[in-house]
């Protein structure tokens, strides 16, 4: 499956027979966890050591995030799934 910069949507599908597919949930989740320790190490580079730390690093790991995004699957390739994502929200079922 070739790499594409539509990767991480929700419709992205195989090209050759358009099942479903989607990224792990473990990468998804590193990249995130990535971008705001590379923030965090790139605003206390820059001696931001105060509350203004913690003022820019949610914006700062949104633009880190957003160029991983683009960039981390050409050097670490995910492992794509077929079908739905997991959901986030666990459902026990109770009926009746």
């Amino acid at each position: 499956m070739p790499l594409s910069k539509l990767l991480f949507r929700e419709d992205f599908r195989c090209i050759q027979c358009q099942v479903p597919l989607h990224v792990s949930v473990a990468y998804t989740r590193v990249l995130g966890v990535l971008s705001v320790l590379a923030s965090l190490a790139l605003l206390w580079i820059l001696g931001i050591r105060d509350l203004r730390l913690l003022l820019f690093n949610l914006p700062l790991s949104f633009l880190i995030l957003t160029v991983m995004v683009r960039v981390a699957p050409f050097v670490v390739p995910p492992r794509l799934y077929v079908g739905k994502p997991p959901s986030v929200i666990t459902k026990l079922d109770l009926s009746p």
